[in-house]
């Protein structure tokens, strides 16, 4: 899979999109959902010439392409 929005993060956007669970605290060790904030999505969607709906499910491909490479193919689309 071609990775066109992740080269383009920060460091600190990269580190959460590859984050599985919560840190252990208040809730304990629920998974973690990635949610981009709308800068993030326009920023990339002016950047890569898509609207940012096409944006989202790009950064959603491409988290479950990740996930699954370092944790293995029981991750599932549930779990982005």
């Amino acid at each position: 899979m071609e990775l066109k929005a992740f080269p383009l993060l920060d460091t600190r956007c990269k580190r959460l999109m590859l984050r599985r669970k919560h840190r252990v605290g208040k809730r304990g060790r629920q998974t973690y959902h990635y949610r981009p904030q709308q800068r993030l999505i326009n920023r990339l969607a002016a950047q890569l010439q898509m609207p940012p709906q096409a944006v989202r499910q790009q950064i959603a491909q491409e988290r479950l392409y990740l996930l699954r490479q370092m944790y293995g193919p029981d991750i599932g689309p549930q779990d982005v």
